[in-house]
């Protein structure tokens, strides 16, 4: 099997997504995170509470939802791996790490684009809403407490690479004045 590799994304923001209106793009607090069942891959069945409507659907104001994104916690048995089926793993968990788009801590203050889905991953035992990220690589933003500020969530981005990505940095900025 070969190693996953993350690379950054090849244009500036796409802002067509923004512009057409395409999802609801709000301010969230992290409630919980859990693993997601029914997948073969690490994924994060993340639930949060809309605390405003930037764009798009008002009804979401106030209301619990959840998303999934890939990575987090999953059962080494689950895993795509060689040795997954071996006998010494069974009750081991393994984490893995996106460096595109990291799991937000429970807590944290975040700005995504987000849009209903007709797919769950984990279920409707839990009876929220289900939404799916829009353009997770570059439509979503954690605040930062040390810096007072929202941050993208892209450390592939973040980490020095942001000057190839101006219109990004801009839309940045614009969010931290609302």
């Amino acid at each position: 099997m070969g190693k996953y590799i993350e690379t950054l994304p090849k244009n500036d923001i796409p802002t067509a997504s923004l512009v057409k209106g395409e999802g609801t793009i709000i301010k969230a607090t992290v409630l919980n995170l859990q693993e997601a069942s029914q997948t073969i891959t690490p994924t994060t069945k993340i639930i949060i509470h809309v605390d405003k409507v930037l764009t798009g659907n008002n009804k979401l104001a106030g209301k619990n939802v959840k998303y999934f994104t890939a990575g987090g916690l999953i059962p080494k048995n689950n895993y795509m791996s060689p040795d997954s089926q071996e006998p010494q793993f069974k009750d081991v968990t393994v984490f893995e790490k996106r460096l595109a788009y990291p799991i937000p801590n429970v807590g944290k203050h975040i700005i995504i684009n987000l849009k209903p889905s007709k797919l769950d991953f984990g279920g409707r035992k839990d009876k929220l809403k289900q939404y799916v990220p829009v353009n997770v690589e570059q439509e979503y933003w954690i605040f930062d407490k040390s810096a007072k500020r929202y941050q993208l969530n892209n450390q592939l981005i973040t980490n020095g690479e942001y000057q190839k990505f101006p219109k990004l940095m801009k839309l940045t900025n614009e969010i931290n004045q609302i």
